[in-house]
C-alpha cells in the first residue's frame, strides 16, 4: 500500500465511513491477534508488592492497592486475571485473541533491592517458560530482570534466551530512579543487542524525584503519569546516544508510543534550534539522525489501551504499518474493546496482517505451528 493511497484512507478514517481505491475495509474475523502487552503475575509476587518493598514510590503503592483491591478470599478480580491461566485462556477464547506475549506486571522485580530482585526475576522467568511449555500456542513470554542488579540482569538476558527460550525482555521504567541512559546501564543494552532480544519498555509512576506535581487527582498512574513516565524514558535513550551506541537495539513502547509521535515536529525542531546555539552546554550530543528517526529504526509502538481509529490512523501515516504491533493491556484494560477496536479499524489487508500478528512473529520470533509462517 503506498504513502498516498494510506492518506486516502486515513482522510476517510477521520471523516467517517472507509471508502478508497482500494476498497479498504475492516480486516475479517478470521485474521490471527497476537496481544503484545499483556500483564501476569503470581500470588508470591503480588504479596510481596502489597508489602510495600523499597522500590515502590508512596503514590505507587497507593495507586496499585487501589487498582487490585478487592474482597474474597484477599484477592480482587484483577489479581485473578494477572494471576490465573485459566481465566486469562477463556477470555481469550472469548474474543478470539490467538496469543498473550506475557509480561510482569508493573513494577515487578524492579520494586526490589538489587540481589532479590535478581532473584525474584529468575523464579519469575523459570514460571514463565513452564506457562508456555504447557500452551506453546497461546503464549510466548518477555523475561523479567532486575537491572538495579547490571551483572546479574546481563545473565538473566542470555539464560532468557539460550536456556529458557523467552521473546524478549521486560523493563518497567526506572529502576530506584535511574533510566536506561545512564552509563550503569550500558552492559544491559549490550547483551539485549548481542542476544537480539527486544526491549517492551513499560511505564510506571514517575520517578521520586518527579512524583511531587503527579500525586494529586490520580495523576501518578494510568491517567497521566505512565506516559509522561514512559515518554521521558524513551527520549533518555534517545537523547543519551543509546542508539547510535546500540544501533540493533529494538525498543517497544506501548499506548501508541506514549504520545512521542505527536511531538515529532517539535523535538525535532528544538533539537536542531539548540544544537545550533551550543546545546552542549545542556548536556545534548550530536545524534547520528534526528530523533523522531530512531523510531524508523530502532523503535516500534503499539495499541495497548488506546483503542481509537484516528490515532492509529495518524501514527499509521507517519510511521507505517510495519512499526505498529496490536496490544491490549491485559487485565488493565478490556478485552472485547481492544478486538473490536483492531477488528473495525480501517486497514488494507496487508497493514491488518502487520499490525495484528506478523510485526509480532517477526519482533519476538515466535514460532507458533497454529498460526500462518513468517
Amino acid at each position: 500500500m503506498t504513502q498516498l493511497d494510506r492518506r486516502t484512507v486515513i482522510a476517510g478514517a477521520l471523516a467517517g465511513p472507509i471508502i478508497s481505491a482500494e476498497g479498504v475495509r475492516a480486516q475479517p474475523s478470521g485474521t490471527p491477534l497476537i496481544a503484545t502487552e499483556e500483564a501476569y503475575a503470581t500470588p508470591e509476587l503480588m504479596a510481596a508488592l502489597d508489602a510495600g518493598p523499597p522500590g515502590m514510590t508512596e503514590a505507587e503503592k497507593t495507586y496499585t492497592a487501589l487498582l487490585r483491591s478487592g474482597t474474597g478470599a484477599g484477592a480482587s478480580e484483577l489479581n485473578r486475571k494477572l494471576c490465573s491461566v485459566e481465566a486469562r485462556l477463556a477470555e481469550m477464547d472469548a474474543n478470539g485473541v490467538d496469543m498473550h506475549l506475557l509480561s510482569i506486571t508493573i513494577p515487578g522485580p524492579q520494586a526490589f533491592p538489587p540481589k532479590e530482585g535478581a532473584r525474584v526475576a529468575r523464579s519469575l522467568n523459570d514460571g514463565l517458560a513452564a506457562i508456555i511449555r504447557a500452551h506453546p500456542t497461546r503464549f510466548a513470554g518477555l523475561a523479567a530482570i532486575a537491572p538495579q542488579d547490571p551483572q546479574a540482569s546481563v545473565a538473566e538476558i542470555e539464560r532468557a534466551r539460550k536456556d529458557l527460550a523467552l521473546n524478549g525482555v521486560i523493563i518497567n521504567s526506572h529502576s530506584f530512579g535511574e533510566y536506561l541512559d545512564e552509563p550503569k546501564f550500558r552492559p544491559i543494552l549490550a547483551a539485549l543487542e548481542a542476544q537480539d532480544m527486544p526491549l517492551y519498555l513499560h511505564p510506571r509512576s514517575p520517578s521520586q524525584a518527579m512524583i511531587g506535581p503527579y500525586e494529586n487527582y490520580g495523576l501518578s498512574g494510568a491517567l497521566w503519569g505512565y506516559g509522561a513516565d514512559g515518554s521521558l524514558h524513551l527520549l533518555r535513550m534517545i537523547f543519551g546516544g543509546v542508539f547510535d551506541e546500540f544501533p540493533r537495539l529494538k525498543v517497544v513502547l506501548g499506548h501508541m508510543g506514549e504520545g512521542i509521535p505527536y511531538y515529532f515536529t517539535r523535538i525535532d525542531n528544538r533539537y536542531r534550534n539548540l544544537m545550533a546555539r551550543g546545546g552542549e552546554k545542556l548536556g545534548l550530543k550530536p545524534l547520528r539522525q534526528l530523533p523522531s528517526q530512531y523510531f524508523k529504526s530502532n523503535v516500534y509502538i503499539t495499541t495497548s489501551g488506546t483503542f481509537s481509529h484516528k490515532v492509529l490512523a495518524y501514527c499509521l501515516d507517519i510511521l507505517g504499518a510495519e512499526r505498529i504491533l496490536f496490544a491490549i493491556d491485559y487485565p488493565y484494560e478490556r478485552s472485547d474493546e481492544a478486538v473490536r477496536f483492531i477488528r473495525s479499524a480501517p486497514l488494507s489487508p496487508i497493514d491488518a496482517e502487520h499490525i495484528c500478528f506478523r510485526n509480532a512473529q517477526t519482533l519476538f520470533r515466535i514460532r507458533n505451528p497454529a498460526l500462518p509462517k513468517i
